[in-house]
């Protein structure tokens, strides 16, 4: 994909912008595709770490080692058939097409990662995800991770999290704002999931922008719906016989795509959070039971979502939306498995069958 690493050519030309005292949320002909900067302010100062246009190379490549190391830390040592399916979701076009243009989202999934590395230290994991979430907003869905059964040993590190990330948020909110109002008009339909896609599509095609409230109010709506149900029929699973890495983890990846998803829209290679899941997925593979089967369709919509380009170019309308049932289904099943998570003291009562 030319330019290689174009993401990062995008914070490259929000810096100039900055350093030549124009404001960088503004449509920048330095950007290798003319897109109005969009990212949190901290970006902006990061040519004081080298940055730039003679070194981005050098960072794009660093940043795919980067997201590579912590994705094989995440997923810890798997047997044969295991990493034949993460190998699958890897090269998946989801994936490369984070890594191809060097998306900060990879820079905030290896922030999360240390979170889950320092989880047995839940203020210091509430840290990194606090400081994840000031570099892309959605990962303070992570502090989900920290619920406990014991509601006021975890109440402190999550109050913590949010803390970080509202200081960090302070010096940014106008910029956010700002930033928000060119959603309407940056619709990825063929490369996004969340609960406003196809809604965007469907102003695009009926050419009524002034629905943007609307389709925010709807896809919430649907998905506050899509949730109740997920839960009451949510698998019967015993969250304290798993492994703590696992669970822990698990609830990473889980808040994180749901939280995003609730967000609107979402570039594909966002799906890398769902990596986080992959542990807890495995190991429900080898217990028998509905959580079993439950976990093979999670696994198998995942890898469909992943390399859907391998089917559609989406040309047709009827392609797009089966592939937005697809991110809905797979949000429907990780909303199951995040109540079934959780300790059963903090679970409210599955449906009789």
């Amino acid at each position: 994909m030319a330019p290689y690493f174009a993401d990062l050519r995008g914070v490259i030309a929000g810096t100039e912008r900055l350093r030549a005292g124009i404001s960088p949320l503004i449509a920048d002909l330095h950007d290798p595709w003319n897109r109005p900067y969009n990212y949190p302010r901290c970006w902006l100062y990061t040519d004081y770490l080298g940055l730039n246009v003679h070194t981005v190379m050098a960072f794009g490549y660093g940043v795919g080692a980067g997201f590579f190391v912590a994705a094989f830390y995440v997923l810890g040592r798997q047997k044969a058939w295991e990493g034949a399916i993460a190998g699958l979701f890897f090269i998946s076009y989801a994936v490369m097409f984070g890594v191809e243009r060097a998306n900060i989202d990879l820079v905030v999934f290896v922030v999360v990662a240390l979170a889950l590395a320092s989880r047995r230290w839940p203020y210091l994991a509430a840290f990194f995800i606090g400081c994840a979430a000031i570099l892309k907003l959605y990962p303070v869905f992570g502090l989900f991770a920290l619920v406990t059964v014991d509601w006021k040993k975890s109440l402190g590190p999550i109050l913590f999290g949010f803390a970080i990330f509202f200081i960090g948020e302070l010096s940014s909110f106008r910029d956010v704002c700002v930033a928000m109002t060119y959603a309407p008009n940056m619709r990825m339909g063929n490369t996004s999931f969340g609960t406003t896609s196809w809604g965007l599509d469907m102003m695009d095609r009926f050419h009524r922008p002034d629905l943007y409230g609307d389709v925010i109010v709807l896809g919430s709506a649907i998905f506050l719906f899509v949730a109740l149900v997920a839960a009451r029929v949510r698998p019967e699973m015993k969250p304290d016989s798993f492994d703590e890495r696992d669970i822990f983890a698990f609830r990473l990846g889980a808040g994180l795509y749901l939280g995003t998803f609730v967000l609107g829209t979402n570039h594909d290679y966002r799906l890398i959070v769902l990596l986080f899941c992959f542990p807890l997925f495995f190991h429900l593979l080898k217990v028998k039971g509905a959580a079993c089967r439950w976990s093979v369709v999670a696994l198998v919509l995942t890898l469909i979502y992943a390399h859907w380009a391998l089917f559609s170019g989406e040309t047709l309308w009827r392609h797009f939306l089966l592939k937005q049932a697809t991110a809905w289904a797979l949000a429907f099943c990780l909303v199951a498995f995040s109540v079934a998570s959780l300790p059963a003291a903090l679970q409210w009562p599955r449906r009789r069958r």
